[in-house]
């Protein structure tokens, strides 16, 4: 199960995600995400993962396309909040920070962008 909470504050999309983000649950960040950034032109993303406990290559895979997203519109997708121990080797393991910053937390974003 995952519940996504969404939140667009000072130009900026916040997401934030509690529970599994598997092959079962990537449709709903698709639904829910991945087609507000692309009809609306959406700069800059955070990840916060703090409730994520679980992501596997299709959630990593999913993370990629989304940057991609946000690169097209000339902006930059960053994650903070990893607590799981899981979820940060798999994100460790994959090259997604290649595509994604990881920053400390939400406050972090709005101080380095002078929000």
């Amino acid at each position: 199960m995952l519940n996504i909470d969404i939140e667009c504050r000072r130009g900026i999309f916040f997401v934030r995600l509690n529970g599994i983000l598997n092959n079962e649950t990537i449709y709903k960040i698709k639904e829910e995400v991945l087609d507000i950034i692309q009809i609306n032109g959406i700069k800059y993303l955070v990840f916060n993962f703090e409730d994520l406990c679980y992501i596997d290559t299709s959630g990593i895979k999913l993370l990629k396309k989304i940057s991609k997203s946000i690169k097209n519109n000339y902006g930059n997708i960053y994650v903070c909040g990893i607590k799981s121990n899981i979820v940060r080797n798999k994100i460790l393991n994959s090259n997604i920070l290649e595509y994604i910053k990881e920053i400390n937390g939400e406050l972090s974003i709005l101080k380095q962008m002078q929000l």
